[in-house]
């Protein structure tokens, strides 16, 4: 006698769940082994390993409260192309101290009257804690600062000023923004609704607690050891036919090799800018907190008189010239670290000597210590 379909439909049924119970605890089990397997190895950079996403306020930042050190094996270029490994290469430890907003930081934030706001120059990306540019202006110049700062463009950093206002109501903290050369002037899209101007509505509560579910799934280390699988196969099986990364010598002695990032290589050498009506909606909305915007230069314009090959024809300045006028019209002061950055190379370099990585975008200790030196007595004439 045969079974009616409905008894059929519950067999088939009982089986699909305890066959997905199984997976489930499976997985549930992988994580817990794969978290007992030294995860840091996972993770070349403490962004690697700490970098999320607030749903609720709209923008990236660092996991909370954490703290430790990581051996970094070699810079975001390297990790880009990994050619150029044996010839660039800087191998470094890198401690890092997360505070309770998620801001690298020693400590909670204590009333500094300066807030560091940028991206991962700031947040001090490649670089050790002792070498984060709040901590150079602490040490070398008595300069309390907070670091505001985490990888991300002029949209997140606007709100990283709105929220910590939001939080700190009646603050009389000042915003220093630090704008890089290489990725904060993007070229417009056109077509393309800006999130200054579209007037997007915020999420809503069922919006944001999806959006923080998919987030934990994504940082679980089942997640992370498919994606990282999944990058290496698909790298070995299908390498990108054009290097993103250029390798040029430096002049003198010591055969010194810095890598340079292509794109912003490409940054550097636009004739002219303009962002279209988005940036400068973006920057009014800070702008009564703002005292003065910095800019930062691509390495390739901090050593390009400095690489082997003789003379060369000067470089465009279209996004310093940019943000140059901009800055005037919102009548707030702005300084561009291209100089100082290429004097002290020039002077480090016959000492071996460099203000960037030779295997990242970013500068390093030396670098930053001449942006700390620069915004001391940028601070020291008001």
């Amino acid at each position: 006698m045969t079974e009616p379909p409905s008894s059929r439909l519950h067999l088939l049924a009982l089986k699909l769940l305890t066959v997905a119970s199984g997976i489930l605890a499976a997985l549930i089990l992988l994580e817990i082994l794969l978290h007992f397997l030294d995860p840091a190895r996972l993770y070349r950079t403490p962004d690697d390993l700490l970098a999320t996403f607030d749903y609720r306020r709209g923008h990236g930042r660092y996991k909370r409260a954490r703290q430790g050190e990581l051996v970094v094996p070699f810079g975001d270029l390297v990790a880009l192309d990994r050619k150029t490994l044996p010839l660039i290469a800087e191998p470094r430890r890198v401690r890092y101290h997360i505070d309770s907003l998620g801001f690298r930081n020693d400590s909670d934030y204590r009333g500094e009257k300066i807030l560091l706001v940028g991206d991962s120059f700031i947040a001090g990306s490649g670089n050790t804690q002792e070498d984060l540019l709040s901590n150079r202006l602490k040490r070398d110049y008595g300069i309390a600062a907070y670091n505001l700062a985490f990888p991300g463009e002029l949209h997140s950093y606007v709100r990283y000023v709105q929220g910590f206002f939001q939080t700190h109501p009646g603050s009389s903290a000042r915003v220093l923004l630090f704008l890089f050369e290489g990725n904060d002037f993007p070229l417009p899209r056109p077509g393309r609704i800006s999130p200054a101007q579209s007037g997007t509505p915020a999420p809503s509560s069922f919006k944001i607690a999806r959006q923080e579910a998919q987030q934990y799934l994504r940082e679980l280390l089942i997640y992370r050891y498919f994606f990282s699988f999944y990058h290496l196969l698909r790298q070995q099986l299908a390498p990108e036919p054009h290097s993103r990364v250029t390798v040029l010598q430096l002049q003198g002695p010591g055969n010194h090799y810095l890598g340079f990032l292509n794109a912003y290589m490409a940054a550097t050498q636009r004739r002219s800018y303009h962002a279209g009506e988005d940036f400068p909606l973006k920057l009014a909305r800070i702008k009564d907190h703002l005292a003065g915007i910095f800019f930062i230069p691509t390495k390739f314009r901090v050593y390009y008189n400095l690489l082997e090959g003789g003379p060369r024809p000067p470089l465009p300045e279209a996004q310093w010239q940019y943000v140059q006028a901009l800055a005037e019209g919102l009548g707030v002061r702005c300084v561009n670290l291209t100089g100082p950055l290429q004097e002290e190379s020039r002077r480090l370099l016959p000492e071996g000597k460099l203000t960037f990585w030779k295997d990242d975008s970013h500068w390093n200790g030396y670098g930053v210590a001449v942006a700390a030196r620069t915004l001391s007595a940028v601070l020291q004439e008001h």
